[in-house]
């Protein structure tokens, strides 16, 4: 996500957040769970990177090359989701 965003700033102020299932326009479609996020490291990009390419196939690598393109880790940095 972006360095800059609202969401990381948000959760570098406060790591609680709250988690849910949703389709491709966002309808929630499951159970909410209560988690921590933690913005990572930039040596842990290429690893975020990694792991979309490989869950998305390759709409996640298209994402991945455009996202490199728009400045990679100079823009972007990666969250770490865990249950509480």
């Amino acid at each position: 996500t972006g360095r800059d965003s609202w969401k990381v700033k948000r959760i570098r102020n406060t790591s609680r957040v709250t988690l849910a299932p949703c389709d491709r326009r966002g309808k929630v479609t499951g159970e909410t769970v209560e988690a921590v996020a933690t913005v990572l490291d930039d040596n842990h990009l290429e690893t975020v990177y990694s792991a979309i390419g490989n869950r998305y196939g390759l709409l996640g690598k298209v994402f991945n090359f455009f996202s490199k393109l728009r400045g990679g880790s100079h823009r972007n940095v990666g969250l770490e989701l865990r249950e509480a």
